[in-house]
């Protein structure tokens, strides 16, 4: 059974590596020749766009995680019954969920003006563009979208991981000819409608062949379905601070500061994304192993591989946050020109934030797996709540330093001591928080050593340009790891996570122990 959750987790972290690449390097060409054809206020608008529908998501209420945690177990039992009630109680919701999102979206559409100080790029109707965005989110819960559950709980993402490759690739490669040939952003835009309901259909294609038994039929018991509300509400809550904690930063740079200044921010914030996505995808394709290990293996199990995993991600998000500090200006000079640059301040916080924010990602892993979402109900609300109260009052006098420091506030006094209580408190409850909390201001000190050191390395180079960039680039390969590996070679489960890794690695591809 451990052999089998590590190899499904490796063909799910390969998936997503893939997936990762393919979304990094094609959107960043399309991205860069929207900047070129249209400007930085289109990418504005998208970012605005893309911020008020996922505010309109908040409808989904994080039915989609409490399905997939409730479909552990009876899928790992065989429990046909259970799992097909499950599936029809998901297509229900989410029917209802699409329709509410359609609705409530056609009622803002005379308030769009409002979300933009100054005027929209000429030309262009708000109104007909911001309908395109939400005709492809109310897609997304239409057509079987629901079906997704089955393959994420028995851990076979990675099935459709390898279709989503291929629908991406040629979508992206769609939207460049759109750009380069047609040159309307209206057509651009309306580009992901027809993969949207391709890739829903493939995965309905794919349920039905791998696991015919699965049907939408039946009711839950009454036990079940309380407990599913339960964890429901408590994933609201988690909604609503990804909500009001990432995307209200989008809507009030716009109204405050206006559609240019939000286009340079989000060019940072499209980098800074990349590279957490390219983190955040251990974690995503580890999420089933690990929810299925806390099924089946012990307390103390558990935490031993909690911990290791979390040495071995931190050392990864160190080293790209460090590279992150020292790239960003010469690559958004190179990228786009000076003209795009934020101050160095801005910059720098987006470093800090990448970093503490990647460092909480482990315990939101376990906390998830184990579905501590009710446990948690309170936390989300008062991080949504200071970090909404924090972006309004300092907006103003910083200009966008005052959106990534309100994140930074309140995922370092909250989140952080916040979340690890409740995974300590209700799941580790053999060991003490502050074990983690040490560990975490240690990880803090290497990194603030770290990127000391390269800062001022970097900082004494003569080079501007393409050399800058990639000398920059050999400073953090070499001598951050050099700055860091002695310090991390101070904690006991460093030696124990190179053999870990080596085991995951040979199992993920077939070797046996002789």
């Amino acid at each position: 059974m451990a052999e089998s959750r590590i190899q499904n987790t490796n063909r799910n972290i390969l998936t997503n590596l893939l997936n990762r690449i393919v979304m990094l390097l094609l959107p960043f060409m399309v991205r860069t020749a929207v900047i070129y054809t249209f400007g930085a206020e289109y990418l504005g608008l998208n970012s605005l766009f893309n911020a008020i529908l996922t505010m309109l998501a908040l409808a989904e209420l994080g039915v989609g995680s409490a399905m997939v945690f409730s479909m552990y177990k009876p899928i790992a039992e065989n429990n046909v019954a259970e799992v097909s009630a499950l599936l029809n109680l998901y297509r229900k919701t989410y029917r209802i969920i699409g329709s509410f999102i359609l609705i409530v979206g056609l009622a803002l559409v005379p308030f769009l003006d409002h979300l933009i100080k100054g005027t929209p790029p000429e030309g262009m109707n708000i109104r007909i563009l911001y309908v395109i965005f939400l005709s492809e989110t109310v897609l997304s819960y239409f057509l079987f979208a629901y079906k997704s559950s089955i393959l994420t709980a028995a851990q076979k993402g990675y099935i459709m991981g390898n279709v989503g490759i291929a629908l991406s690739i040629i979508q992206e490669l769609t939207k460049l000819a759109v750009i380069v040939f047609l040159k309307d952003f209206y057509i651009y835009c309306m580009v992901a409608i027809p993969f949207i309901i391709t890739g829903n259909l493939i995965t309905n294609y794919v349920v039905n062949k791998r696991y015919p038994q699965y049907k939408c039929r039946g009711t839950l018991d009454k036990d079940i379905l309380t407990d599913i509300k339960k964890r429901v509400g408590g994933l609201f809550l988690y909604k609503i601070c990804f909500v009001f904690r990432d995307m209200f930063g989008s809507v009030i740079i716009s109204a405050s500061i206006g559609l240019a200044i939000l286009g340079q921010y989000n060019n940072y914030q499209y980098i800074y994304g990349t590279i957490a996505g390219l983190l955040l995808l251990l974690r995503n394709s580890m999420q089933a192993s690990i929810g299925n290990s806390i099924a089946i293996e012990s307390e103390s199990k558990n935490h031993s591989d909690f911990i290791r995993f979390q040495c071995m991600y931190v050392f990864m998000s160190t080293w790209c946050s460090i590279c992150l500090f020292a790239l960003y200006q010469p690559f958004i000079t190179l990228w786009v020109g000076k003209e795009f640059l934020l101050d160095n301040v801005t910059m720098a916080s987006f470093s800090i934030l990448l970093f503490w924010d990647t460092n909480c990602d482990m315990c939101m892993t376990y906390r998830q797996a184990a579905g501590l979402w009710w446990q948690d109900r309170f936390r989300p609300i008062v991080e949504a709540v200071t970090n909404v109260v924090l972006c309004v009052l300092l907006i103003k006098p910083l200009g966008v330093l005052g959106v990534t420091l309100s994140s930074l506030i309140c995922k370092f006094f909250i989140n952080s001591v916040w979340a690890s209580w409740v995974l300590y408190r209700f799941y580790f409850k053999s060991f003490k928080q502050t074990f983690y909390l040490k560990r975490l201001l240690f990880y803090l000190a290497v990194y603030l050593i770290t990127v000391t050191v390269v800062g001022v390395i970097c900082y004494l180079l003569p080079f501007e340009g393409v050399a800058q960039l990639i000398c920059n680039a050999l400073v953090c390969i070499i001598v951050a790891p050099l700055v860091m590996i002695p310090f991390f070679r101070i904690l006991p489960e460093s030696k124990t996570a190179l053999p870990f890794i080596r085991n995951v690695l040979r199992i993920g591809i077939g070797i046996k122990k002789k």
